[in-house]
């Protein structure tokens, strides 16, 4: 069977890239706030180790520059004039979101992510037909929408054209998005998700 999109979910999909980035923003702030602290720059696989591991990489760092090897952590790092509690602070408050981001590049020292569409987070608001049913009634309601707008647009409809929708079947009149207050036209569209209900 010919792989066929049916349905483009842009609302899922704007949504999903905005808290990637969100996300991307809160690691990139994580290194600026560890580096700052600690008064050093990080290589870029210390980075992605300050990533997974958090404060145990931050105390594998800080510790061979400890003065006082015999006294504790607080005395040491009070001597070197170091507070690791913004760190930890910003650790604990972050770390579960940032930790689910994969497919990590650098660009100029900040974590990136290159195809930010190839993530499966994305893919997921894409929906194919997934029997020859939903491919034919897509390519039929595609023909009568597109017969519709061509009347729509030599004004050849009378009346209200959301009312020609209920003599078709998974044919509705709208916005491309079907989203309520855009300043999107009204034009025919398939009703992509009933014919993907389609058996």
């Amino acid at each position: 069977m010919t792989k066929v999109l049916i349905r483009t979910d842009e609302f899922s999909i704007e949504n999903t890239k905005k808290a990637i980035l969100e996300k991307l923003e809160l690691l990139n702030e994580l290194v600026t706030i560890t580096e700052n602290t600690l008064k050093l720059k990080l290589t870029d696989e210390q980075k992605t180790e300050l990533k997974e591991k958090g404060m145990l990489f931050v105390m594998d760092t800080v510790k061979p520059k400890f003065k006082f090897p015999d006294a504790d952590t607080d005395f040491n790092l009070k001597a070197l004039g170091i507070d690791l509690k913004p760190i930890q602070d910003f650790w604990d408050s972050n770390n579960k979101l940032f930790a689910s981001l994969t497919n990590l590049e650098f660009n100029n020292g900040k974590f990136i992510i290159n195809n930010i569409d190839e993530l499966q987070s994305i893919k997921k608001h894409y929906y194919y037909a997934t029997n020859e049913r939903q491919i034919q009634a897509f390519e039929n309601a595609n023909k009568v929408c597109k017969t519709l707008n061509d009347l729509l647009d030599k004004e050849l409809i009378k009346g209200a054209p959301s009312k020609l929708c209920d003599n078709f079947e998974n044919i509705r009149y709208g916005s491309k998005s079907n989203r309520t207050g855009t300043r999107e036209p009204s034009r025919f569209y398939p009703k992509t998700v009933a014919i993907l209900n389609i058996r």
